[in-house]
């Protein structure tokens, strides 16, 4: 048997096995497809904790560079700003959690991957991927504020489910403890609701444990959604309605169990208090939604080059952040 004999009955079995036997073979198992092995790192930098998905997270570590406190940091941030600046390109930060960094999939079939292939049709363009999997709203917050001073992008996707608003810790990035002692100054809650650990992996576990409870106005994580949602600029932003069912809450209300209803109850009232609605929605509901596997409900490729045309169809329909010039 011959190398190549070998190898191409390998490819042969990875791809049988990805395609009918991912829950048993790949899930939670395999780095390649976006799932971290409890690695544990001496450093509390959260640079060091998404260093095994570097193949997927340039995007995000270049962004915040290694430490802020090196004098390097301003130096490595001004090189960044003046590629990513160039006029030639039309630029788009993806901003979210597992649904964009994508979970469950292979790098090349990511949202930012085929959303690049298909705005390059077009024109000249580079998508940046800000996301990882566990970012809540201040996350996503933080990597807006500094995306928008050194990338400029021309338009800013924004993901949003339900455990969003659930916050995890404030040492998640560096300027993540600031961020939220500025926003809080409004708020008179008592107390914060904060994601423990280790978090459930049942959704409605999630959904009453977590989920709910974050939501309750005697908690402070409401008062800081609206706080930073006044300092986003609207203008040029695409939402990804992921949890689009849950938007009308008469309708979905009729769902029997009580997980169900309290999801409607988040989805229907906080999402268009952080989107409002002039906001341009990409809404997954108008579509079949295709999931990576029984187990693994992120985004699979298939959904994801949906989507990706769909977003496109968007920016050229209303031609958001003049993508076809002035």
């Amino acid at each position: 048997m011959t190398i190549l004999t070998i190898l191409a009955s390998y490819k042969i079995a990875y791809i049988i096995g990805e395609k009918y036997y991912f829950d048993k073979i790949f899930y939670k198992k395999s780095f390649a497809h976006g799932y971290y092995q409890n690695a544990k790192p001496k450093s509390k930098w959260w640079f060091y904790r998404i260093f095994n998905y570097k193949h997927r997270s340039d995007d995000l570590i270049t962004l915040f560079g290694v430490k802020p406190k090196l004098n390097i940091f301003e130096n490595i941030i001004n090189v960044i700003s003046n590629y990513s600046t160039d006029k030639n390109y039309f630029k788009v930060a993806l901003i979210g959690d597992s649904m964009f960094f994508g979970t469950g999939i292979k790098n090349n079939e990511t949202l930012s991957h085929y959303l690049e292939i298909e705005l390059n049709n077009f024109r000249e363009s580079k998508v940046y991927n800000f996301s990882y999997f566990g970012d809540d709203l201040l996350d996503n917050y933080s990597k807006y504020l500094l995306s928008k001073k050194y990338y400029k992008p021309d338009i800013y996707i924004f993901a949003l489910v339900a455990n969003d608003l659930t916050f995890n810790s404030l040492n998640r990035y560096p300027n993540k403890k600031d961020l939220y002692n500025q926003l809080t100054t409004q708020c008179k809650q008592i107390d914060t609701f904060w994601s423990p650990i280790p978090y459930p992996d049942d959704w409605e576990e999630q959904t009453l444990l977590l989920n709910y409870p974050s939501f309750q106005n005697n908690y402070k994580n409401i008062c800081v959604l609206e706080e930073l949602s006044k300092n986003i600029n609207y203008e040029n932003v695409i939402f990804v309605d992921y949890e689009c069912q849950y938007n009308l809450f008469e309708d979905c209300i009729k769902e029997y169990d009580l997980a169900h209803q309290q999801n409607c109850e988040i989805m229907s009232t906080y999402n268009y208090t952080y989107f409002p609605k002039s906001v341009t929605r990409v809404n997954t509901c108008n579509t079949r939604y295709y999931t990576v596997s029984k187990t693994e409900g992120h985004p699979s490729k298939e959904m994801n080059q949906l989507l990706a045309k769909e977003i496109l169809n968007k920016i050229l329909i209303n031609n958001i952040g003049k993508f076809y010039g002035q």
